[in-house]
């Protein structure tokens, strides 16, 4: 399946954050203490694994790499943090490496009685695409919030920063701003996943840092470079009924 296929399948198909059988595993435990605006919430570089405060509905995996250690994802799903319990506004950063794959982060999920409900964001070869879960849908329900061409090279790490305050989300790639959408019903808080889709081969990530607040409140860069190397280098808003 080439990427174009992939990222397309993307905006139709929508993996939940729920554990799956065989392969949810919990490693350590966090309290869910409230965290002051600004302060970072999460910084992990994986070097001693297991961390603490995740759980996995994907495949994953502690690979050694330069002296430090980085998490791989596979088999689609999510590495769920859920140290801080339920985030509203944030900014996050993270590094990540695709071989095979498309990157997908999920953040705000959402369970009640009436469905699964979350943003996504999905990093592919070609393409940034931002989407909703509605409520009460079915897996195969997606609606794209914004979408736009950009080329992420495979086989080299790049940053990635996403920012939610209030309704606003906005995505920038290796420091470049490339997408921005507002949802005029944003959903509540809730946990964050990095991950993939589509079963599609492996994403690995590392240097993740998570800061509770509104980016106005704090001074966030983009992951730095560290013992690996780092990757070179607004969207109009579209709806998919």
């Amino acid at each position: 399946m080439n990427s174009r296929m992939i990222c397309l399948a993307a905006m139709l198909t929508v993996l939940g954050l729920n554990p799956l059988p065989g392969h949810a595993q919990s490693h350590g435990h966090s309290a869910l203490a409230p965290v002051a605006s600004g302060r970072s919430t999460l910084t992990e570089d994986f070097n001693e694994p297991p961390p603490k405060g995740w759980y996995y509905s994907c495949k994953h995996q502690f690979i050694q790499e330069n002296g430090g250690s980085i998490l791989r994802t596979s088999g689609g799903g999510h590495a769920i943090w859920n140290g801080a319990g339920k985030v509203q506004d944030f900014v996050l950063t993270f590094r990540y490496r695709f071989i095979r794959g498309e990157a997908d982060i999920s953040f705000r999920s959402l369970v009640t009685h009436g469905g699964h409900e979350f943003y996504c964001l999905t990093l592919c070869r070609d393409r940034v695409i931002l989407g909703r879960r509605p409520h009460g849908t079915a897996g195969t329900t997606f609606k794209a919030l914004a979408s736009k061409p950009h080329q992420i090279q495979p086989n080299k790490w790049h940053s990635v920063t996403v920012d939610m305050s209030g309704a606003q989300i906005r995505v920038s790639v290796d420091g470049a701003a490339v997408l921005s959408a507002v949802d005029p019903q944003p959903l509540p808080p809730g946990p964050i996943g990095l991950g993939l889709i589509l079963n599609s081969g492996y994403v690995d990530y590392d240097d993740v840092v998570l800061k509770k607040g509104p980016a106005a409140a704090q001074t966030t860069g983009a992951p730095q470079a560290g013992r690996r190397e780092r990757g070179s280098t607004s969207a109009t808003p579209i709806n998919i009924p």
